[in-house]
């Protein structure tokens, strides 16, 4: 069974202004995913270093495990299979920015039966000449908020640059802790294309977690004393529950991100290195033991309630500039106010449903007693 549907654009940005495509609502509303769980797993990242690319691996496990219903130690085996999703062939000619959707939305059941609906989330920028410090920090923001894994996908090494970006909207999470106690954003995984240096980090979560706490640690000597520094180190942590790093060989010289027109993704025309670390980091991610669902404010949300809060975020960063933390935060409290009222409305609905039977003759005095029983119990 292929990959159903084409990618649909979620958000966009044009002259400093994000617009919804409300077009996109009926993937959120529809009747068979809309009550579920939901776990988010975005890609994002400057542009030239395979973003597209990568998340198709993860679309071709979900698809294999959850749609197909296979084997899941299988799904790399098929080393003739072109390479189906986000398209990826000219990632480097992209310079607008947009928020990508999968059409396609994918039921994981867990071991205690929890049903969790997987959306994949790609991210369009042109690459670091081409767009704004704001324009990322923009990008970065939105999709911490709506994911519950944020994939952070860069060239070689992490950059300074990159924590200063994520760092701009990383006090809205100070202040989130502060009136709940839990951490806004829920999983970061920088994502380090094209590792250099595996005799001194080795490649996957071992090597990565080593050359994070390294780049991470605030009291280096040389670093300790420079507040530009020591600011991010310290922030960051603070605003994501978990920050985690994976560092991944080259593909090889045929699949390089557009190199030959021949290539069509298949696995024999990638080096078997980066295919074994594929097989360690996908699994990790979307496997039922790993999968992560999206959490606001320590409580579980349903996709629809994921749509309510996008609709509300996504005015936020309508300007040149970042938003404030507090506009952050009234935003998400508005967000969760009105997905509560609706919940509560459903509830109501269904309650009166169960109990009143309107083909029968009963008084207005019965309805009536029905109506204050359910809203005592709302």
């Amino acid at each position: 069974m292929a990959l159903r549907g084409d990618p649909v654009e979620l958000v966009t940005r044009t002259n400093f202004k994000f617009t919804l495509n409300e077009n996109a609502s009926s993937h959120f509303l529809s009747s068979g995913f809309q009550d579920m769980d939901v776990a988010v797993i975005t890609i994002a990242g400057p542009g030239r270093y395979g973003k597209s690319f990568i998340l198709n691996f993860f679309l071709r496990y979900a698809s294999h495990r959850y749609s197909e219903g296979h084997n899941a130690d299988d799904w790399l085996k098929d080393l003739d299979k072109p390479l189906m999703g986000f398209p990826w062939e000219n990632e480097s000619d992209k310079t607008s920015t947009s928020i990508i959707l999968w059409p396609e939305f994918f039921v994981c059941t867990k071991g205690n039966g929890q049903k969790i609906c997987i959306i994949f989330i790609d991210t369009q920028t042109g690459d670091e000449r081409n767009t704004s410090a704001a324009e990322y920090s923009s990008i970065y923001a939105i999709c911490s908020m709506i994911s519950s894994v944020l994939i952070l996908n860069v060239g070689s090494s992490i950059q300074e640059t990159y924590l200063q970006q994520i760092e701009v909207f990383a006090e809205y999470g100070k202040m989130a802790f502060a009136d709940s106690g839990i951490k806004p954003y829920q999983q970061l995984l920088f994502l380090v294309r094209d590792w250099r240096t595996p005799f001194q980090y080795p490649y996957g979560y071992v090597g990565g977690q080593l050359y994070l706490n390294q780049y991470m640690d605030k009291e280096l000597e040389g670093r300790k004393a420079v507040k530009e520094l020591t600011s991010p180190r310290e922030n960051i942590p603070n605003a994501f529950q978990e920050i985690t790093c994976f560092l991944m060989p080259r593909p090889g010289e045929s699949a390089s991100y557009g190199i030959s027109k021949e290539f069509q993704g298949n696995l024999k025309s990638i080096d078997p290195n980066f295919v074994q670390n594929l097989g360690v980091l996908v699994p990790s991610i979307l496997s039922p033991e790993k999968l992560i669902a999206k959490t606001i404010n320590g409580q579980n949300v349903s996709v629809k309630e994921l749509y309510v809060h996008l609709t509300k975020w996504i005015d936020l960063f309508n300007g040149p500039t970042m938003p404030v933390p507090t506009s952050m935060f009234n935003a998400t409290v508005e967000a969760n106010n009105e997905a509560a009222k609706e919940n509560a409305l459903n509830w109501y609905k269904e309650e009166v449903i169960g109990i009143y039977n309107p083909t029968t003759s009963e008084s207005t005095r019965l309805v009536w007693l029905i109506h204050s029983i359910i809203t005592y119990q709302a």
